[in-house]
């Protein structure tokens, strides 16, 4: 039986928790910037490229098993996207495979901070949707 999935780019933001630009003093990672850090071609082109590379996991699928994985990772001032972890969880399955696809990501347009390239947080929500269903 063939099942047609639905993976889609809910929002992609910067996270930000309170007004102002600063960085974490133990890490030296931005969460607020006066340019924000981009997918070559925008969110159009990062949704396209989610929807190409993410695989359903089977487990999930034949489960019925859908929701919002929301990952959050570096993106470091050379562009690499570098350590995602799940700040909300829906399975283990689908927060592995966000995980995973967000590792393969190609590098991305840093964030700027007065005109300089510096290492900033995404916060990228990911929401599974089996069609059909």
């Amino acid at each position: 039986m063939t099942h047609f999935i639905r993976i889609s780019l809910l929002t992609a933001a910067i996270s930000m928790a309170t007004p102002g630009i600063y960085a974490a003093p133990d890490t030296g990672i931005y969460e607020c910037v006066e340019v924000q850090p981009e997918f070559h071609g925008g969110n159009n082109e990062l949704f396209k490229w989610l929807n190409a590379n993410i695989k359903y996991p089977v487990s999930a699928m034949e489960n019925g098993t859908q929701g919002k994985v929301v990952v959050k990772f570096t993106i470091k001032k050379d562009g690499t996207v570098e350590d995602p972890v799940v700040v909300r969880s829906v399975d283990p399955a689908l927060d592995a495979e966000a995980v995973r696809v967000v590792k393969a990501m190609p590098k991305w347009k840093p964030a700027l901070l007065k005109g300089e390239a510096v290492d900033c947080h995404y916060t990228l929500p990911v929401n599974f949707r089996l069609q059909n269903r």
